[in-house]
C-alpha cells in the first residue's frame, strides 16, 4: 500500500513537470513567433509533437532520481535504519 501511495506521488510529478515544460514550449512560441518567418500550422504542430516526445524523455530522466531514491527505499523499509539510534 505504500508503495502504491508514493507511486501516486512520482506520477503526480511526472505530469507536473510534463506540463510545466509544455507550457514552456508554448510561450517560447507565443514570444518568438515573429521570427519564425514562413513556418505554417503544420510546423508549427510537428515541433510541438516532437519537442513533447523529448520532454517525455526528459521529465522521466527528472522522476527517476525520487522514484528510485525515495519510493523504493520507503517501501521496502517501514523505518529507516537511522531511526533505531535516535538520530533523526
Amino acid at each position: 500500500m505504500r508503495f502504491l501511495r508514493s507511486i501516486q506521488q512520482d506520477a503526480k510529478l511526472f505530469i507536473y513537470i510534463y506540463i510545466l515544460l509544455i507550457l514552456f514550449r508554448c510561450a517560447f512560441l507565443i514570444i518568438y513567433s515573429g521570427q519564425l518567418g514562413n513556418a505554417g500550422a503544420g510546423d508549427i504542430a510537428e515541433a510541438l509533437w516532437l519537442g513533447a516526445r523529448i520532454s517525455l524523455k526528459t521529465t522521466a530522466f527528472l522522476v527517476a532520481f525520487p522514484f528510485v531514491f525515495a519510493t523504493i527505499p520507503y517501501s521496502f523499509w517501514p523505518r529507516w535504519p537511522v531511526q533505531k539510534y535516535g538520530m533523526s
